[in-house]
């Protein structure tokens, strides 16, 4: 019998396909934006990825537009910016992310790596000054250490207390190809489910205090939890605290 055919390989992607390929596996399901030239190898892609690209006429309105989802759906967004200037105006909407707890990705274009250290037009330490507004972030060099950054970033973003995760990309490595990295790793923020053991500890707490109170948080609200809470505090006859900014965690007019 004549030797089977040998399945061609997979044609390698560009860094910037990669990228978005990557994010659309993390859920991601809209960009929002200013567009601009130093991450148009990122932009031309994630149509492509099947992520809807949201143009904004200012990088602070993309970043709160991308908190914002990320807050009432619990799903990641991203934002994208070009460097310094871009990713200065996204600045508070990153910060107010880490705030909030909302999963969300800030992708800034930075300068080409030939021209770093030479004072190129708008080059600035994106990981130093903007990136310490976030909770995880990273410049990558090479497209050799693209995948394991860009898997690393969507973990810190949907895992744990979830956040915003910085990626500084230079312009001429959105346009390399991406070597036998394989199909990124899809991974999805799931909430883990509670300890019974903690919870029965949490409830003894509770029962056995002379005068407790619970001070409910954003995380009610994340996990949909209002109704549960008032059924609680009817029980256990405990009176209930909303914390700051989270005025609506239980019904004002509770007895």
């Amino acid at each position: 019998e004549p030797a089977p055919t040998p399945e061609p390989a997979p044609a390698p992607v560009s860094a910037g396909r990669y990228v978005a390929n990557a994010l659309r596996a993390a859920g991601v399901k809209y960009a929002f934006t200013v567009p601009g030239e130093s991450f148009l190898g990122l932009l031309d892609a994630l149509e492509g990825a099947g992520i809807r690209v949201v143009a904004a006429r200012h990088e602070g309105a993309a970043s709160f537009m991308a908190e914002a989802y990320g807050q009432l759906t619990g799903r990641p967004a991203a934002c994208l910016g070009t460097r310094a200037v871009g990713a200065a105006n996204m600045a508070i909407g990153i910060h107010t992310a880490r705030q909030d707890s909302s999963p969300m990705f800030a992708i800034v274009g930075q300068v080409r790596r030939d021209r770093r250290g030479r004072e190129a037009f708008q080059e600035v330490d994106q990981v130093d000054t903007f990136g310490r507004l976030a909770k995880w972030a990273v410049e990558v060099e090479r497209t050799e250490a693209l995948p394991a950054a860009v898997e690393e970033a969507i973990r810190r973003a949907v895992s744990g207390r979830p956040g915003p995760v910085l990626l500084s990309l230079p312009e001429d490595l959105l346009d390399e190809p991406v070597g036998d990295a394989g199909p990124p790793v899809a991974r999805r923020m799931t909430a883990p489910p509670p300890d019974a053991d903690e919870l029965r500890a949490v409830l003894h707490l509770l029962t056995d205090a002379r005068r407790p109170v619970i001070l409910a948080g954003g995380g009610i609200l994340r996990a949909r939890g209002t109704s549960e809470l008032v059924r609680l505090a009817e029980i256990l006859e405990v009176p209930v605290i909303a914390a700051w900014r989270r005025p609506d965690v239980f019904p004002n007019d509770h007895r």
